[in-house]
Order: structure tokens, then C-alpha cells, then sequence
């Protein structure tokens, strides 16, 4: 049985999956879909997080490893190790590397994510579908998250960078890319493009909460990847790559 690791944005709950996981579950029948939880009450970094991440990794069977967002670079540092039984990499509006707002990250602890306006925070995360009950779904969700932890992932989130892990990525590469994704811009996926050559570029006409708006789409393009990705050979785990 192939397995697929969904691994969630800022909120780190999961629970904004719900609607792609089902789909997932329709149009690719007996798939086993794990998804990864972070805890709402520890201000956890990347290097916090790997470990309960990498133990939600299959053993002794073929999977697949989607990274939304922020949990991009946790995906391409378990991705670039090389884990037995990993058959192909997808990055959802996502990144290596965000340059262009690393300025903000000194400012991060002395300003609460409360402050973002509601309709600035719909613009940014849904566009023109901020008037949607997802919306609503994503407000619920972050309450229940402690804003120090939102805080100190947005801050690690504007600070990494794993670029040069990308190159270590031996198998296929899907980047869903939202064409109208006011928080993470097009030159993350150029990125992305640029250092690992086997990447597949998928461009929708979507908000940054791409899975979330559009999870039929979303489905149809992951299970189109998993289905014509040759299997990989398993081997031995490499050392986790820091970035």
C-alpha cells in the first residue's frame, strides 16, 4: 500500500487537509493518508520539529511526501536524506528559501499575528474567496494555536533557507503553484525549478490556500504525479541535512 505524508502550513494543525484528504481518498482508493500535527503550545523551529516529523514517515512501504507551505523545508530536509521507501516529493505553494521577506523576521516577536486585520489575512491566505466559509474554518483554526508558536514559525519560516538541499532531491518533484498566492511569490517556485532540474510545475488558478480551495484540482494533480512517477529503489537513510 503507498502512503502519502501530508505535512501542514503556519497552523500546523492539519485539520485544514480535511477537504483534500478526502479527495485524495476518492480518486485514489486504498491510499493511506497520514497527516502530520504540530503542537499548538510549543514555539517549535525546523530543526524542533524534524523529529516528529521524520518518526511519521512509512516504514517498509512506498509513500509520498507533500510539504504545504510553511512545512515546505521540512519536506525538502527529509526529502534530500533520502528516506527508503520515498517515491516523489510535492510542495504546495511553498519554498526553499523566501529572501524577499526576510527583513521581517527581527520584527516578528514584538508584533502579535492578532494585530493582522481579518480582511488583510482573507486577502492574504483566500484572495477574491475571502468571503468563503473557509475563511472562517482558517480563523477557528489559528485561535487554537498560541500566537507565540505562530509567531516563531513565521519568523523561522522568513529565515530559512534550503536551497542548496535541493540538489540532493533524487526523486520526482511536484510544485503546485497558485497564481494569484499573495504570500508566497512565483520566484519560490523558479527556485525550486532552477536547482532541482526534474521538478513538474503545476499552475492554478488559485489563492495561496490552494489544497483548500481547490481540493478536486489539488487531488486530480497529485494522483496524476504519484501515477506516472517510476518507482524508486529503497536505500539507506542519509544523515539529515540541516538548513
Amino acid at each position: 500500500m503507498t502512503a502519502l505524508v501530508l505535512l501542514p502550513g503556519l497552523d500546523g494543525t492539519g485539520r485544514l487537509f480535511d477537504a483534500f484528504a478526502t479527495e485524495m481518498a476518492v480518486q485514489h482508493p486504498g491510499l493511506e493518508i497520514i497527516v502530520a500535527s504540530y503542537p499548538v503550545d510549543e514555539p517549535l523551529d525546523y530543526d524542533a520539529l524534524e523529529p516528529t516529523v521524520r518518526a511519521l514517515l512509512p516504514q517498509g512501504q512506498p509513500f509520498f511526501l507533500l510539504g504545504e507551505s510553511f512545512s515546505g523545508p521540512l519536506a525538502i530536509r527529509l526529502a534530500a536524506a533520502q528516506p527508503p521507501g520515498l517515491q516523489g516529493l510535492i510542495l504546495s505553494c511553498s519554498f526553499a528559501s523566501m529572501p524577499g521577506f526576510g527583513w521581517l523576521s527581527p520584527m516578528l516577536p514584538t508584533v502579535p499575528l492578532s494585530f493582522l486585520p481579518t480582511p488583510l489575512l482573507g486577502y492574504l491566505t483566500l484572495g477574491r474567496l475571502s468571503g468563503s466559509p473557509l475563511l472562517d474554518d482558517l480563523l477557528e483554526i489559528l485561535e487554537t494555536v498560541d500566537p507565540v508558536v505562530l509567531r516563531t514559525r513565521a519568523q523561522a519560516a522568513m529565515s530559512i533557507d534550503c536551497s542548496a538541499l535541493l540538489s540532493k532531491v533524487q526523486v520526482p518533484l511536484l510544485y503546485l503553484q497558485a497564481r494569484n498566492d499573495h504570500i508566497v511569490p512565483e520566484s519560490a517556485g523558479l527556485l525550486v525549478r532552477r536547482l532541482a532540474a526534474q521538478t513538474q510545475l503545476q499552475v492554478f488558478d488559485a489563492p495561496h490556500l490552494l489544497l483548500q480551495s481547490l481540493p478536486v484540482d489539488a487531488a486530480q494533480a497529485v494522483c496524476g504525479f504519484m501515477g506516472a512517477s517510476p518507482p524508486v529503489q529503497a536505500g539507506p537513510m542519509a544523515g539529515m541535512a540541516a538548513c
